[in-house]
């Protein structure tokens, strides 16, 4: 065996495999990242018993959400972090357009404005994501 083996690849490999690893896991760190914020948010407002907490949890969830579903996606690539945010933030945006055409169509409980409003929070939050992954360039 080879002195510069560790787990059975050389360095060679490892500099090959761990970059086309990072590309393959950026679209499930970023939706793993997104149900754990959601995740998190759930918790949280299990927690809580205050009738204002629901709409505020909700809305911060749609920031939240959408912010690090393109951060973390993006920080998973190995290289060209900032265009696949990019990219990352174009899918989440055509997401929101989908689920607010739906929401028009489909009546449900919440109203139409309220889903707008998140849809809207959720576009912002990308978009700050963004910003913040060109500022880390």
């Amino acid at each position: 065996m080879n002195s510069n083996t560790s787990s059975g690849l050389t360095e060679e490999r490892q500099a090959v495999i761990i970059p086309i690893l990072r590309w393959i896991a950026v679209l499930p760190a970023a939706v793993a990242s997104f149900f754990g914020v959601q995740l998190l948010i759930i918790l949280i407002n299990s927690m809580t018993s205050a009738s204002w907490s629901d709409w505020m949890l909700q809305l911060i969830n749609s920031g939240a959400s959408a912010y690090y579903f393109v951060y973390a996606g993006a920080r998973t690539a190995p290289t060209y972090q900032f265009v696949v945010g990019i990219v990352l933030a174009i899918l989440f945006g055509i997401f929101v357009v989908v689920i607010a055409t739906v929401g028009f169509f489909i009546k449900t409980t919440d109203p139409l404005w309220w889903l707008i409003l998140a849809g809207v929070i959720s576009l912002v939050a990308a978009i700050a994501s963004v910003v913040r992954l060109s500022e880390n360039r």
